[in-house]
């Protein structure tokens, strides 16, 4: 199962940069995440930045930040950016 593709477009972040995304325990492991996952930033780079190019993406993996347990089945986990690299541009 490709884990990145499941989780494309779903999340978008907030004035502080943030984002939630529901991933069933079930259907996807931890392991999986963090090892098949990564972080892309889609939109044209040079709408955020004019000195960034115009095609490209950036991507990073995810790292776990932590986990916070409430109560038995529920589970909260934290996940940071590691560092970006840019992909494709030209």
């Amino acid at each position: 199962m490709n884990v990145c593709i499941i989780l494309r477009g779903l999340a978008i972040t907030n004035q502080a940069g943030t984002f939630n995304i529901f991933v069933s325990p079930i259907q996807v492991s931890l392991n999986n995440l963090l090892s098949n996952c990564r972080l892309v930033v889609a939109t044209p780079l040079s709408s955020c930045n004019v000195t960034l190019p115009s095609n490209g993406t950036l991507q990073a993996p995810i790292q776990l930040a932590g986990t916070t347990v409430i109560g038995l089945l529920v589970n909260i986990t934290q996940f940071v950016a590691g560092v970006f690299q840019l992909i494709g541009a030209q």
